[in-house]
């Protein structure tokens, strides 16, 4: 399988970015990355961090307040390394 080509997430943001109106914009949040790893941009979120491996398990927090701006952090808790002596 060829891996060539653009990594999408960073054209998405731009594309994004060039909509004329807020109501035109779209956000992605995706996982299943986790050879990428977490990826914070203005319109695409990578959330794999690689907790099955003992990485960390990530979450987005989005907080939309009384028609104002919608608020976003990223929030991460460590994950125990899987013990290679039991099946996944």
């Amino acid at each position: 399988e060829a891996h060539d080509g653009h990594v999408w997430a960073p054209v998405w943001d731009a594309v994004q970015k060039r909509a004329e109106t807020d109501d035109g914009r779209v956000a992605v949040v995706y996982g299943h990355d986790a050879k990428r790893g977490l990826h914070v941009g203005a319109y695409a979120f990578g959330l794999d961090s690689g907790c099955v491996r003992g990485g960390q398990l990530s979450a987005l927090v989005v907080a939309a307040r009384g028609g104002g701006p919608v608020e976003h952090h990223v929030v991460q808790v460590d994950c125990e390394k899987p013990d290679k002596r039991r099946e996944l």
